[in-house]
């Protein structure tokens, strides 16, 4: 997946919506709408309502942590438990079983963790 689709399926997956009205005075700018209010993409807007820039900002990330579900589903692993098993089997290598995973994880980008929450969430496309 591109940075631009990474941070489209993020968005959506964190409360944004296409714009599907006609009439939205925004619709000539590429944008998504979250709680009735136009966020844009490009940089050099006048607004100061941008989507977050998911896959290159820590701090965009924590929002999404945030909202990674602690409770397990169906007794088995919950959406946090499952965040990080991918980011361990993407940056623990096999043969560094005693590796410090918690300073791996910690230490992991933020496309990286874009791409563990969107294979939580089921929403990563391979090769694409």
């Amino acid at each position: 997946m591109t940075n631009d689709e990474i941070r489209i399926a993020v968005a959506i997956e964190c409360g944004f919506q296409g714009c599907t009205d006609s009439h939205c005075d925004d619709r000539k700018a590429q944008h998504l709408h979250k709680n009735g209010k136009s966020f844009f993409f490009e940089l050099f807007t006048l607004s100061n309502r941008r989507v977050p820039n998911y896959p290159l900002s820590l701090d965009a990330c924590a929002e999404f942590e945030k909202a990674l579900n602690p409770t397990p589903i169906d007794n088995e692993y919950s959406e946090i438990d499952q965040y990080a098993d991918w980011l361990i089997s993407m940056l623990v290598p096999p043969e560094f079983s005693n590796y410090n995973i918690a300073w791996l994880c910690a230490t992991a980008t933020p496309l990286q963790r874009c791409e563990a929450f969107l294979r939580v969430k089921g929403k990563w496309k391979e090769g694409a």
